[in-house]
């Protein structure tokens, strides 16, 4: 796990079959899940001794054109996530992987001379990030906010916090 890092668990709903079985045994997706629910059953696929596999040939189209709002939103949902789950990601952490993305990003942006490109790479990033550190520290926001915060409303609805 230190060499991936949060790469160990990564697994996304997008392009991904399970073995019904498996699925079954380990319970399913958590409930209730604000996000990451692909991330934490393939953390607990691979804690109780099975893999997942990455399947580089695979061909899968997926795409959000999210507004600066958006990403503050899904970040919050995604820092939410991690910390209610503190037994897959205190031990994994994910802006490591943030700041790899943006400096091989700014490489290629740069090399491409993509200049204005970058500031957009910034400012996105800046939300995400922002949106992010929310999430992970909800528990001192009030519950007004979190409302405006989050876009999993339903989560939140007649929810306590020892549901996370």
């Amino acid at each position: 796990m230190p060499k991936l890092g949060i790469k160990t668990y990564f697994c996304s709903n997008v392009c991904v079959a399970y073995r019904r079985g498996v699925y079954l045994e380990l319970g399913g997706f958590p409930h209730p899940a604000i996000f990451n629910e692909d991330l934490i059953f393939a953390a607990g696929a691979i804690q109780n001794g099975w893999k997942i596999i990455y399947k580089a040939d695979a061909r899968v189209i997926h795409s959000h054109e999210y507004t600066y709002r958006e990403l503050i939103r899904r970040n919050f949902d995604q820092g939410v996530s991690q910390a209610c789950h503190p037994e897959i990601f205190e031990k994994v952490k994910s802006e490591k992987e943030g700041i790899h993305l943006i400096c091989t990003l700014v490489k290629k942006l740069l090399k491409e001379r993509k200049y204005l490109q970058i500031i957009q790479l910034f400012v996105e990033s800046g939300c995400k990030y922002l949106g992010y550190q929310m999430g992970k520290h909800y528990r001192q926001l009030p519950e007004s906010f979190i409302m405006k915060l989050t876009m999993n409303h339903n989560y939140w609805r007649g929810r306590n916090d020892e549901d996370a």
